[in-house]
């Protein structure tokens, strides 16, 4: 059974800064990865995502708004929540700042 996690990024964007940055960098990195089992999808600010590892399966929503992004989702059972939570962080403080 997987597991719920929820929390939040700040950042100094507007939700379109944001999201665009996002995009960009998400293109770049699939690109030069081919093999990443990744999709997601936009609707407005909000997109839904999925990743299949041999780990396991993410998916969630991330809502992109002026200055914060909430992001919500699944993780593995076996998968430690802080962990997960830090390393989006770092990854995302990495394309918006």
């Amino acid at each position: 059974m997987p597991k719920k996690i929820a929390f939040s990024i700040d950042h100094a964007l507007s939700a379109s800064d944001a999201r665009l940055r996002f995009e960009a960098e998400a293109r770049r990195r699939l690109a030069e990865q081919p093999g990443l089992a990744v999709t997601y999808s936009w609707e407005g600010d909000e997109m839904a995502f999925e990743a299949s590892s041999p780990l396991g399966k993410v998916k969630g929503r991330a809502v992109f708004l002026d200055k914060k992004i909430e992001i919500s989702g699944e993780i593995p059972f076996f998968a430690p929540e802080k962990l997960a939570m830090e390393i989006v962080k770092k990854e995302m403080a990495k394309i918006l700042l």
